[in-house]
């Protein structure tokens, strides 16, 4: 498999770690190394890592046409392992203090989401895309589900934010508000269901569900699995994590 040091800091006052990950690989005598960045509410340990090599190993070996670079494996063992993992913020009006932000990848959604690349299944996410811009151009990107509470959250937004369904949808039930009427606990139950149960229903139906990003490029037959990404990172640094 892979061999990944790793560095962490001290707990902080939630009792978090942060830490540093790094896989060194030689090919044609000259050695790269990758990185990953996570942060971990347990112990962490060589014994846990050794096991999510083992499990993971066993994972990828089911899987067909797939190559997994060493970026995404560092990832990913760190997922099995219990952390979470770390992106940055690159808009230069993000404050300074929130540079960073964790993602809620789940191991087992994103082997759904290699399964479906491979097949060339479809799921209930975006379909995969090429980038635009000059620094990632050539390479593919594909939506990911993001079990988190702010991946939630984006794809409710963005649904809203989609023609003026809701209200559509509240005066079909209720009739034009014109303000004479009482707001009262059932209109509320419609709003808090239809803003959060249905908006999420509706994107599923489309195939519009956002996410986080598995970046990937295609050689021949066989699909490079790169490295997971977020949204709010620079181009520039999603390509420094594999340098294809």
């Amino acid at each position: 498999m892979i061999e990944m040091n790793y560095t962490l800091s001290k707990a902080d006052e939630k009792g978090f770690r942060l830490g540093k990950a790094q896989t060194a690989v030689t090919a044609d005598n000259e050695q790269q190394e990758f990185e990953a960045l996570f942060r971990i509410h347990k112990e962490f340990n060589n014994g846990g890592l050794e096991w999510a090599q083992e499990l993971l190993a066993d994972d990828l070996s089911l899987l067909e046409n797939i190559i997994i670079h060493p970026t995404l494996l560092t990832q990913l063992l760190l997922i099995l392992a219990g952390a979470e993992l770390i992106f940055h913020r690159d808009n230069p009006k993000d404050k300074k203090e929130f540079r960073y932000h964790t993602v809620g990848f789940h191991y087992n959604m994103l082997m759904d989401s290699f399964v479906n690349l491979s097949s060339e299944k479809k799921d209930a996410l975006k379909p995969a895309r090429q980038y635009k811009g000059k620094v990632l151009k050539g390479l593919w990107y594909k939506h990911v589900d993001d079990a988190s509470i702010s991946g939630m959250a984006t794809n409710i937004l963005n649904e809203l934010k989609n023609d003026d369904w809701l209200m559509k949808a509240f005066i079909d039930r209720f009739g034009p508000f014109d303000g004479t009427q009482l707001f009262n606990d059932e209109h509320s139950r419609f709003l808090a269901h239809h803003a959060t149960v249905v908006s999420q229903q509706r994107r599923i139906e489309r195939k519009e569900m956002t996410g986080e990003w598995i970046v990937f490029q295609k050689l021949g037959d066989k699909i490079q699995l790169l490295t997971l990404a977020s949204h709010q990172e620079d181009d520039a640094r999603i390509l420094g994590r594999f340098k294809v």
